[in-house]
This record gives structure tokens, C-alpha cells and sequence, in this order.
């Protein structure tokens, strides 16, 4: 086990700091709830942070499931599509919520929005790797 962490360090790292930030967002108070009701005091809300943070994790847990069955080293480019759905997918759930969003929402829609934009920037590198297999093996 702590060879496969070794492995995919920084994909947790990315999730830690992704959920940190949402965590950290979760501190600011929402600015919908104080001009409406400028009197009432916000408590932390753990119950939102929680979800935002169990939401942001499906797509490493997508990854990190793909690693451990060896199913992108077979299928690289199906596991990237798929990965890259998931991405979509969460950056459309963030829009759904994105009215009136408390400050932790809008750190999950900045988060799935670094998501998406890194999973298209790394098909290029998938591309370069697998041509790169390809050249290889052809004598």
C-alpha cells in the first residue's frame, strides 16, 4: 500500500489541496444570507463542506480506482474519456448551484474548473506517451 501512495502522490496532493481550499472558503461568511439577514450569526457549515468535499472526490476516486485495476495502462485513451466525463459532469453540477452559492460552493466551481482544464491539457501528454510507445516498438 504505501508503494501505490508513493505511486499517485500527487493526485492525493492535488486532492488535498482541493479539498483545503474548499474547507477554507467554508470559513468566510455567505454574503447572500448577511444582506438579507445582517444580524444572524453564521456557524461553520460542516454538513455543506462535507458534501462539496465527498462531491469533489469522485473524480479521484475514478482515478485512483482505474490505477488500482490497471485499467489505464490497458485502455488509456477509454479511461481518459471517462475521466474527462466525470470532470464535465462535476463542473455541471457546480453550475447548477452556482446562483446565491456560499463561498465553499464557489471554491468547488473554481476546483472542477481547474479539473476540466487540466484533463483537456493532459491529452496531449496521453497522445506523446502513446506515440511514443508506438514509435518504439515498430523496428
Amino acid at each position: 500500500m504505501p508503494n501505490f501512495i508513493k505511486q499517485n502522490q500527487s493526485i492525493l496532493i492535488f486532492w488535498l489541496l482541493g479539498c483545503l481550499n474548499i474547507m477554507n472558503q467554508g470559513r468566510h461568511p455567505n454574503h447572500h444570507v448577511l444582506s438579507h439577514e445582517p444580524d444572524k450569526i453564521q456557524a461553520y457549515p460542516t454538513e455543506g463542506v462535507l458534501f462539496t468535499c465527498a462531491i469533489f472526490s469522485i473524480y479521484f476516486i475514478v482515478i485512483l480506482l482505474f490505477k488500482l485495476s490497471a485499467f489505464t495502462t490497458k485502455h488509456s485513451f477509454i479511461s481518459y474519456f471517462i475521466c474527462t466525463l466525470v470532470a464535465i459532469m462535476l463542473f455541471l453540477l457546480a453550475g447548477l448551484g452556482a446562483m446565491h452559492t456560499p463561498p465553499y460552493w464557489g471554491a468547488f466551481i473554481m476546483n472542477t474548473l481547474f479539473l476540466v482544464i487540466f484533463q483537456f491539457l493532459s491529452f496531449f501528454t496521453l497522445f506523446k506517451n502513446k506515440k511514443r510507445n508506438r514509435d518504439n516498438t515498430i523496428p
